[in-house]
């Protein structure tokens, strides 16, 4: 259901129906190889589900933290450490640090406590005593903030229902300028901006019809699906400022867009398509840069088939040049035992944006 990239490049979570799977990738620039990486007893049954989830690397101490919500509406969090020595090499495992931080007071109606979109404003905390904040929204339009330690303690700043008749809560964002965050509206053109007192300082409803997947890359840009394709928009007047075609989709909605390898855009031009032939559907994109090089993860399912987590690497950024292709250097197999319920159709493919300044934008579709 989604994939995440630690901050520093080290460890990728993949997270879905069957729980949470973890490896450590950083081999990957080396030999090719990715290792498995141990993780707490994951519970049966709807509490095991989980759909999105975001990672906290803290310096001071140095500890990597694993922020997850499942499909009963809690959060948990995981701490990854090192474990002792063994005729392997010092393995790493996982701890729970939080469990069952509930957001909803303990009412379940038919899973729609599920946390659609959860983000992170800060993925490295390099000072002591600095936190973390967390923001999240869920199916039934919970829309919630939360500050995070290094020791995996939370604190709730404010929590609010915000859905209407013409609003449902889909994706969350941190202001790059201020504390506030941006809620962007599944249907309806909507977004509504909050102060970290819960407060809505502004609202429109002048965007595209459908933002299904919302990125912001500072105030005044983000981009978002708006249906088939892909568009930047502006949040200050709901203008389109660029529309990206990459085609029909085969389930409405599965498609995701992350940036990266740099952070500034220009124009979009479409560098390269990654092939996933495992006649899978592709739901979920991850990406980050490490050792020298940028990786990008990719990861589908089907009702009958588990999900595979196929993992690309691009040239080293020494050696870079521009549209230089991704190469796949591994495919995860099974064992993930993510199923797509009710999804029965395949794959296509993703699909790279380039940036002249090196930035991409993945699409899955």
């Amino acid at each position: 259901m989604s994939l995440a990239f630690s901050p520093d490049g080290r460890f990728i979570a993949a997270m879905g129906y069957s729980g949470i799977s973890l490896w450590d990738v950083s081999p990957i620039a080396q030999d090719g190889s990715i290792t498995p990486i141990a993780t707490p007893l994951q519970p049966l049954g709807s509490a095991s589900v989980v759909p999105v989830g975001a990672w906290v690397e803290f310096k001071a101490p140095q500890r990597q933290l694993l922020v997850f919500g499942n499909l009963e509406g809690n959060l948990s969090i995981w701490s990854l450490e090192s474990a002792t020595d063994t005729r392997e090499g010092v393995m790493k495992r996982c701890h729970t640090v939080s469990a069952g931080i509930s957001l909803t007071e303990g009412v379940v109606d038919n899973h729609r406590s599920q946390p659609v979109c959860l983000v992170v404003d800060k993925s490295i905390i390099h000072h002591q005593a600095q936190t973390a904040r967390i923001a999240l929204a869920s199916l039934d339009g919970l829309v919630a903030v939360l500050r995070i330690t290094e020791s995996g303690a939370t604190d709730l700043i404010f929590k609010m229902n915000i859905a209407t008749d013409t609003f449902l809560p889909r994706s969350v964002a941190f202001s790059r300028s201020s504390d506030d965050i941006f809620v962007f509206s599944l249907l309806n053109g909507a977004m509504k901006r909050y102060d970290m007192a819960g407060n809505n300082t502004w609202s429109r409803d002048d965007g595209p019809p459908i933002m299904a997947s919302v990125i912001l890359l500072d105030d005044q840009r983000a981009i978002a699906q708006v249906g088939n394709d892909f568009a930047l928009i502006s949040p200050e007047d709901g203008r389109v400022l660029q529309e990206y075609q990459v085609g029909p989709i085969a389930v409405q909605y599965p498609k995701c867009v992350i940036v990266a390898e740099d952070d500034s855009l220009v124009r979009g031009i479409r560098l390269q398509e990654l092939p996933y032939n495992d006649g899978l559907l592709v739901q979920a994109v991850s990406a980050c840069s490490v050792n020298g090089y940028h990786l990008v993860a990719v990861a589908g399912s089907t009702r009958e088939k588990d999900s595979r987590v196929a993992v690309w690497r691009k040239t080293p950024i020494v050696q870079e040049r521009r549209g230089d292709p991704l190469t796949e250097t591994t495919v995860q197999g099974s064992g993930l035992g993510v199923r797509a319920i009710g999804i029965v159709s395949a794959i296509l493919c993703i699909v790279l944006i380039q940036w002249p300044s090196v930035l991409d934008a993945l699409i899955s579709r």
